[in-house]
């Protein structure tokens, strides 16, 4: 049996289990579910306060009853962008330092880590944009991520996988849920998946299980703010928690159908090399994540 069976055989054998458990309380399921949502959403929009053992539950819950999480292997030579803004005074022909442009090192910054989508204040992580068709791309989404604005110098590191890597993405079978596939990962394996909930749950319990994949997919797209980061970077924690796992996928903010990768550490040392760093200035900024920007000077990165 190969991988990707030996995934699906694990996956056919948990929704079997699932059917087994909770389609006799299918109706309790989804009302209790949708409950937890709308109130979580609540929090969200600063309707209603939670606290952290709440929402800890409440998510921790959701995620291991009512998902189903795969591993998605991803093969080494995979190209991945992050970008930063020069702010002023600037230098046209300016690049920074690969430190300036990786993730932000808990040993000596870990005060200055702020909370982000996928991270608590003080954790590391490596954010990055994927280049699905081609490196202008993934350079066009990595300039959405930061919102650059017309006549920005941008600075960009290049890095790519040396090794194949395993990543989960938050909330991949809302995709079947809309009819539609994520554009990173072509395998039948998910449809599969999700033919098989609507095969052996309940209408109801399948409809709780569409609706937490449909609340953690939109949340991770959504807007930045305090709230929303407080549930994101939660979630984060559950996805990650299996140290065999080296990141996620979500669902780029500002480019629809596009992944944006969250890595640990751990692996970025192991797994990724470092290629070049460039600047750019943006010349025009179309909206949609559609920039055109002049090439200014990029050098190799050479033994980081």
């Amino acid at each position: 049996m190969d991988k990707v069976e030996e995934m699906k055989h694990e996956a056919f054998d948990c929704i079997d289990r699932k059917a087994e458990e909770e389609n006799g309380d299918a109706s309790f399921r989804l009302i209790h579910v949708s409950k937890i949502i709308k109130q979580l959403n609540q929090f969200i929009d600063g309707k209603i306060r939670l606290c952290d053992a709440q929402l800890d539950e409440w998510l921790a819950y959701l995620g291991a009853e009512f998902t189903v999480t795969l591993d998605i292997p991803l093969d080494k030579g995979l190209n991945i962008i992050r970008a930063r803004i020069l702010e002023p005074p600037r230098n046209p022909h300016h690049l920074m330092e690969v430190k300036d442009l990786t993730y932000r090192s808990i040993d000596d910054k870990a005060s200055e880590i702020a909370k982000g989508r996928l991270n608590s204040k003080g954790e590391s992580i490596f954010y990055g944009c994927i280049s699905v068709v081609n490196n202008e791309d993934g350079i066009n989404i990595a300039f959405s991520e930061i919102k650059a604005q017309e006549h920005d110098f941008v600075n960009t590191l290049l890095s790519t996988t040396t090794q194949d890597i395993k990543v989960r993405f938050i909330g991949i079978m809302d995709y079947y849920r809309r009819g539609e596939r994520p554009a990173f990962y072509h395998h039948e394996i998910f449809r599969e998946i999700y033919e098989r909930q609507r095969e052996k749950f309940y209408p109801d319990l399948l409809v709780a299980s569409e609706l937490c994949d449909a609340f953690f997919f939109d949340v991770m797209s959504r807007e930045e703010s305090d709230n929303v980061y407080e549930v994101t970077s939660r979630l984060a924690k559950i996805f990650l928690g299996d140290e065999h796992i080296d990141g996620v996928l979500y669902e780029s903010v500002q480019a629809k159908s596009s992944p944006n990768i969250a890595l640990k550490p751990r692996s970025v040392g192991g797994k990724l090399e470092y290629k070049e760093i460039s600047c750019f200035k943006i010349k025009n900024d179309y909206g949609y994540a559609i920039y055109r920007a002049d090439p200014i000077c990029k050098v190799k990165v050479v033994g980081y």
